[in-house]
């Protein structure tokens, strides 16, 4: 089952399995993020409204102790 759920992954992010720009197999073994990742010091607010832009933001019930751990 993890390789079809980091193929819809690929999918989303528009990586290829034989040029990776941001999962990678490592064989036998499992995947690994290789994208460079970068932290900004953007607000919530500025956050919010960005996200507004692209259109509504998905509501997750359950999850908002995860989410405040994101969010720090």
């Amino acid at each position: 089952m993890p390789g079809i759920c980091v193929a819809e992954l690929r999918k989303a992010l528009g990586d290829e399995l034989t040029a990776p720009r941001f999962i990678e197999m490592v064989h036998g073994r499992a995947y690994r993020f290789i994208a460079q990742v970068t932290t900004t010091t953007a607000s919530d607010s500025a956050l919010r409204m960005s996200s507004a832009a692209r259109g509504p933001v998905p509501i997750l019930v359950g999850r908002q102790a995860e989410l405040d751990q994101l969010r720090s």
